[in-house]
């Protein structure tokens, strides 16, 4: 049975749960003649504001703000899942239904914990095969995210 905290993710985490991966499928095949350049783009964009989010989200448990927890949670929850970011949209799921109960208790180690699965999502993305075929070649991939 799973603790209160969890295990935070490893950035080598497997592939496997952290994302759906027709979804960043479909995605890598967005950018079109832009190439990998509009998908970095677009992975850049998302994790940044995914952090910010975050640390609202840590905000608003610390203050006791649930209600604000849980709309920053819900939307969350809708871009992840649109990023194929699959653990981070069940982990934003968890987030506004504890919030939406008012169950505070924990909450701020929920988000930590939400923290260390973006970190770990930005990882897989970054050497997700499917969206990059040459990962492991590029060197410039890692300083744009």
């Amino acid at each position: 049975m799973p603790t209160e905290r969890g295990p935070r993710p490893s950035a080598a985490a497997p592939i496997e749960g952290l994302l759906d991966l027709c979804m960043v499928r479909d995605l890598a095949e967005c950018g079109g003649d832009a190439g990998p350049a509009f998908v970095l783009e677009l992975l850049k964009m998302f994790a940044a504001e995914a952090r910010r989010a975050l640390l609202r989200m840590r905000v608003c448990a610390w203050l006791g703000d649930m209600r604000a927890l849980a709309r920053e949670a819900h939307r969350l929850k809708g871009s992840s899942a649109s990023m194929g970011a699959a653990r981070l949209a069940a982990e934003c799921a968890e987030l506004e239904r504890r919030a939406r109960g008012e169950r505070s208790l924990g909450l701020e180690a929920r988000v930590e914990h939400a923290l260390g699965v973006l970190e770990a999502t930005r990882e897989g993305m970054l050497h997700c095969h499917c969206l990059f075929p040459y990962a492991g070649r590029c060197s410039n991939i890692e300083t744009v995210m």
